[in-house]
């Protein structure tokens, strides 16, 4: 193996860096590993066998990285030789098995977790097979992992794109035909998992995180503008303090400032209506005001 037929593997062109380099592989690594692939013993060796050229190629690039020979040109002997086992793919071939027919895919993957956002994407020539395969397991991972954060704003976006997939590939043939001189990760098209559209976590996960949004954004407001409302003459507002007053009719509430050593009450809520107050309430008064409304103020002591 030389770094040419290693790019090629990785699906890097001869400019890459070493950080494109490494990131493809660690993109590619998660496509190919055996738990991605079928249970069955032909899937599974296939896998191995892909992981096995991934990880040798991933390899031999860094060490010359190490070595500080990336990107520079080899000898003359593996040139010749690279040139006599191989070549890379060509636009109508799949770039992760070579088989043709092929067409260009983009399948982003969003992750997110509040305010933490990582965007990735599998963007290459790809066969039926391969290009099912990634797109939805990128859309399976963004519909897990892209919810919890800001990462919502880009996933309906990852949907659009996964629709998109499918429609340019349903437009090709299931691969048939593989150049054996090519030289990609793997000799055969990858097994097509289910769709994540009829997998339970993904839908789950999906469901669990927009009726999490949907109260944030929903419920919180709507509870503050109906619990409650303008301060009144009689109760003042959140926060007023009061005076117990005993008189001829039994004991009674004013308000008073909140410095005065008097005040012993203070309103935690002012609402129109009934409102059942919080547990920590000590007074509960409800008043039919003059304009036909109906007030609850609840106090906590002071």
């Amino acid at each position: 193996m030389n770094e040419l037929q290693a790019r090629e593997i990785l699906g890097c062109t001869t400019t890459a860096g070493y950080k494109e380099l490494k990131a493809s592989y660690r993109r590619m690594i998660v496509m190919v590993h055996p738990d991605k692939a079928g249970q069955d013993s032909v899937s599974q060796e296939r896998a191995k066998e892909a992981s096995s050229r991934l990880n040798h190629a991933w390899e031999y690039l860094e060490n010359r990285e190490k070595q500080g020979l990336l990107g520079k040109a080899e000898s003359e002997s593996t040139t010749s030789y690279q040139s006599s086992r191989g070549r890379a793919t060509y636009p109508h071939e799949c770039d992760i098995c070579g088989f043709a027919p092929a067409t260009k895919i983009s399948a982003p993957i969003i992750t997110s977790f509040i305010y933490f956002l990582r965007r990735g994407k599998y963007e290459l020539n790809a066969c039926k097979a391969c290009g099912l395969a990634m797109s939805r397991m990128a859309l399976r991972e963004t519909l897990i992992k892209g919810w919890w954060g800001f990462g919502l704003l880009f996933v309906p976006h990852a949907i659009y794109r996964y629709y998109e997939n499918i429609r340019a590939l349903g437009k090709i043939d299931m691969p048939s035909f593989r150049d054996p001189e090519v030289v990609t990760l793997s000799q055969y098209p990858f097994r097509v998992p289910p769709s994540p559209f009829k997998e339970p976590v993904p839908l789950i996960a999906s469901a669990i995180a927009l009726t999490i949004v949907g109260a944030i954004l929903f419920g919180g407001g709507g509870s503050g503008s109906t619990t409650y409302s303008t301060p009144s003459k009689y109760f003042g507002e959140i926060g007023s303090c009061y005076e117990q007053v005993a008189s001829a009719e039994g004991e009674k509430i004013q308000m008073v400032d909140c410095t005065d050593s008097a005040a012993t009450l203070r309103s935690i809520a002012v609402t129109d209506g009934d409102y059942l107050c919080p547990t920590e309430t000590l007074y509960t008064t409800v008043a039919n005001l003059p304009d036909g409304t109906v007030k609850t103020a609840c106090l906590e002591s002071i």
